[in-house]
């Protein structure tokens, strides 16, 4: 049979497909290269301000040094909270100690994992971008809230490997599925939308979403109100539109996913006999002093750091575009949808942050993506952008400069050379390497120094006090001391405190055992710090 010839529309028609090919290709090169940037850019901005970090002399955060202790100690055996005492949520150990075993005990271990936990963050926070928005615009997004997150000294990202930093890398996960989901879903015909048969989310989604917010709630269980945010909004949809098979099914996965996470922590400290402790410490512990602090909106505590400002306007002109855009183009029956995300936004912006520390506000990182993309497509709208991989690079370089700048030569996280405090100190841990230290009714810790000069784990549960400590608390702290279990002891600001009590204590150390050793003022928070040591340590 003869070939017909072809015709003026099957050649356009294949020119067309070879277009889109093309363009196709280009647009995943160009994510790859996106994607590897955004990567390379946060283990940069991780290494500039991570207390693990190699070049470091010491470990020069309070609370990084308490979870390196806790999860030191679980690696030798100590369970945490019953053997040695803090509050965090017991996931939050685990990715400390992984680092800890991944270096045999040295803080560069917990570099690399929160270099993988930051990238993953990030990577995936482009990624969420692109499902819905082109390259342009997912570019200058990302570019926008990396820029923000990093920019001050005080910044959200922190000390980039607190508990907060794993939180917001599972809320972006969540978020990555949850609007995958739903954006498969609005892209059905609407006689398919109607359908009962067909579900928002797949069984595999839902249950890993479930895992997800049980992963947060070991770690900030009050953190878990961002899910009322997304998957409650999800919820209460089903309900309005009585479709019962669906929501009774997503449920039960979504709780399987979550009970599944706790109940293997709940059995692991069942059979470590330490139970009752995780859940007095994790959960009493931390709703009575939240509850016993000054339980006001953000905007209206004092002092309000100017980085807190930033963040709180922020959030507010994004929520104002995201109503505003949102409101203008959506028909009466999307209106419930609308209704119910912002009423979870503002639960989850008020009620997760009872008090302001600034790298706290990370965690609200899904509701600043919310609105940044919408207010770069008004800004652009007009205007045609084409960013070269050069451009893209540039946009990336400038925070990662200005966060080396910040913390390296304009305001160094560590001093760089040691004071005359810190050598004297230095001196006498290698003196005494087995020295265990103590931090007296200090809650904010001293300084971290300290514990850093020494591989030991205490053999005492409060080796310091956490802030609204109880009673019961302080009591033991100082039956450690009357003991002799801990070698030195360190007195943060004594010259601060009434002097009678003071002596007080004084006569109190001496009487166990203990004798003045050094005095000297420290780097970080401009304190004074006063130790006593044993005779015969």
């Amino acid at each position: 049979m003869a070939r017909s010839a072809p015709t003026l529309t099957s050649f356009t028609g294949a020119t067309k497909e070879k277009t889109m090919d093309k363009t196709s290709m280009n647009n995943k090169s160009h994510d790859r290269f996106t994607l590897l940037l955004i990567a390379v850019s946060s283990i940069l901005l991780t290494s500039f301000v991570c207390p693990y970090a190699p070049w470091f002399r010491y470990c020069f955060e309070t609370d990084e040094t308490v979870y390196r202790i806790l999860s030191l100690g679980w690696i030798r055996g100590k369970l945490p909270y019953r053997d040695l005492f803090d509050h965090k949520g017991p996931l939050s150990y685990v990715f400390y100690a992984l680092g800890l075993l991944l270096s045999g005990g040295k803080n560069w271990g917990m570099w690399i994992i929160f270099c993988i936990v930051n990238a993953v963050t990030f990577t995936t926070m482009y990624r969420i971008f692109r499902l819905k928005f082109n390259e342009n615009i997912s570019l200058l997004s990302s570019a926008s809230l990396i820029f923000l997150l990093t920019f001050f000294k005080d910044s959200l990202f922190g000390s980039s490997s607190r508990p907060e930093n794993i939180i917001t890398m599972f809320l972006m996960l969540s978020s990555y599925t949850f609007v995958k989901a739903l954006l498969r879903f609005s892209g059905l015909e609407p006689d398919d939308r109607r359908s009962r048969s067909s579900f928002v989310f797949t069984k595999s989604e839902m249950l890993l979403i479930g895992l997800y917010c049980g992963c947060v709630f070991l770690i900030k269980f009050n953190v878990c109100v961002f899910y009322l945010t997304f998957i409650g909004s999800y919820f209460i949809w089903l309900m309005v539109k009585a479709r019962w098979r669906e929501f009774f099914s997503r449920v039960g996965l979504f709780l399987s996913g979550l009970i599944s996470v706790t109940a293997l922590f709940c059995i692991y400290y069942y059979v470590r006999g330490g139970l009752s402790d995780m859940l007095n410490t994790y959960f009493l512990f931390n709703i009575r002093s939240g509850l016993s602090g000054k339980w006001r909106l953000h905007i209206f505590q004092p002092p309000i750091p100017f980085t807190t400002q930033a963040v709180t306007l922020f959030l507010i002109l994004c929520s104002a575009a995201v109503i505003y855009i949102t409101l203008k183009s959506a028909s009466g029956k999307k209106l419930q949808f609308i209704v119910c995300f912002i009423c979870g936004a503002v639960c989850y912006f008020f009620i997760t942050l009872p008090e302001i520390y600034y790298y706290s506000f990370i965690v609200l990182l899904p509701l600043y993506m919310v609105g940044i993309p919408f207010l770069i497509d008004l800004l652009t709208a007009r205007r045609t952008l084409r960013l070269s991989k050069a451009k893209i690079s540039t946009l990336f370089v400038i925070p990662v400069l200005l966060s080396f700048l910040v913390n390296f030569i304009a305001i160094p996280s560590v001093p760089r050379q040691p004071t005359e405090f810190e050598t004297k100190m230095e001196e006498f841990s290698r003196s005494h390497p087995k020295a265990t230290y103590i931090f007296f009714m200090s809650n904010t810790f001293a300084s971290p120094m300290f514990y850093d000069l020494t591989s030991e784990v205490p053999d005492f549960r409060y080796f310091y006090i956490p802030l609204r400590a109880t009673a019961k608390m302080e009591n033991e702290h100082l039956k450690s001391i009357a003991k002799g279990q801990p070698d030195v002891i360190v007195i943060q600001n004594a010259k601060d405190q009434n002097q009678e009590v003071m002596q007080t204590f004084y006569d109190f150390f001496e009487k166990y055992g203990y004798e003045y050793y050094l005095e000297g003022d420290g780097y970080k928070y401009g304190s004074n710090y006063l130790i006593y040591t044993k005779k015969n340590p």
